[in-house]
């Protein structure tokens, strides 16, 4: 709502993050939209299958494709300068480690004096920064 110059054209989820169903949802985008400027998916490995059949279709360097999770194989894509551009990178030591202390409050009964909503924050990933990481799974 606070970009008007964008404009979603559809949303559509894949169950149980099926990268089949990722490749069929990207299709049928594909045959609905004859211009699709950028591709977001939820997760890296959703970004990459959107991606194959953007490819198959010969559409793929005509779109820009952003997604969710810092998996090693979207860092090394971002890096190679391709189609995908951009995921945000969940840093899972930092997060593994507030859950950790969080649970560890909780255990010895100083859960109430924890903040209800805790949030770690993303790294983004792009070109300019994909080399500066290595998250190996």
């Amino acid at each position: 709502a606070g970009h008007p110059e964008f404009k979603m054209l559809e949303s559509q989820a894949a169950q149980a993050w099926s990268t089949a169903e990722a490749m069929n949802i990207m299709d049928s985008f594909m045959s609905k939209y004859p211009e699709i400027d950028a591709v977001y998916c939820h997760w890296d490995i959703g970004v990459a299958a959107a991606m194959q059949a953007a490819e198959a279709a010969g559409r793929a360097d005509d779109i820009i494709f952003l997604g969710v999770d810092g998996v090693q194989a979207a860092l090394d894509a971002i890096k190679s300068g391709g189609p995908f551009k951009s995921t945000a990178l969940q840093d899972f030591d930092l997060a593994s480690t507030a859950q950790t202390m969080a649970t560890l409050a909780c255990l010895n009964g100083d859960g109430d004096k924890l903040q209800k909503d805790l949030y770690v924050d993303f790294v983004c990933i792009t070109q300019g920064n994909a080399s500066d990481f290595e998250v190996g799974w």
